[in-house]
């Protein structure tokens, strides 16, 4: 436990060792009864890539149960979007991005695109603040563009608050940026 709570960078045998999680879920699903033996596949094989690069059998293509590749895409996504003690979290918008470089290679490029289109990665009455400096609550999801919601401006760039607060469709002003969200937002 106290090496998913290191702030320094993992020797290569701490690395190995977290590693071994992958089979230590294996082994703790496969002997708890009532839990479905793919159950405890899915946790051996989450850290598979579809290239075969991932741990730690190293399989590829459909090598990969297409349930582990879905826990496998979704642990990368809550693994980004979460501080962790050796970095800060990424925005969603931005770890769905990094998802999408690896689309085809490390992840299943029809799961990713699913994900990044049916996802609401910004949920109605979340606090953002956007690149312009400006701070907001999503107020509207896009059907179709969900990671470039609608979003109710509040205070202007200077951070005084608005009047007559506007509402602004990002999928319409793809120059503005989610910059922050949740606590981080309402910090100028």
């Amino acid at each position: 436990m106290e090496l998913l709570l290191k702030e320094s960078a993992l020797t290569t045998v701490e690395f190995q060792e977290i590693k071994r999680h992958t089979e230590y879920g294996f082994k703790l699903l496969k002997d708890t009864p009532g839990i479905p033996l793919l159950s405890a596949h899915c946790a051996l094989q989450h850290h598979e890539k579809i290239n075969g690069t991932g741990y730690p059998l190293g399989l590829s293509g459909t090598g990969v149960h297409p349930f582990a590749q879905w826990v496998g895409l979704l642990d990368a996504y809550d693994a980004m979007t979460n501080p962790r003690p050796y970095r800060a979290p990424l925005p969603p918008g931005q770890a769905i991005e990094v998802l999408f470089t690896g689309a085809g290679t490390l992840y299943d490029k029809s799961k990713v695109e699913f994900f990044r289109n049916k996802v609401a990665i910004y949920p109605v009455g979340l606090s953002v603040r956007l690149s312009t400096g400006r701070l907001g609550i999503v107020s509207k999801i896009n059907p179709m563009f969900k990671q470039r919601p609608v979003v109710r401006i509040l205070t202007n760039e200077h951070g005084e608050d608005l009047r007559h607060p506007e509402e602004i469709d990002l999928s319409k002003h793809l120059h503005i940026m989610i910059f922050r969200i949740g606590e981080d937002a309402l910090v100028h």
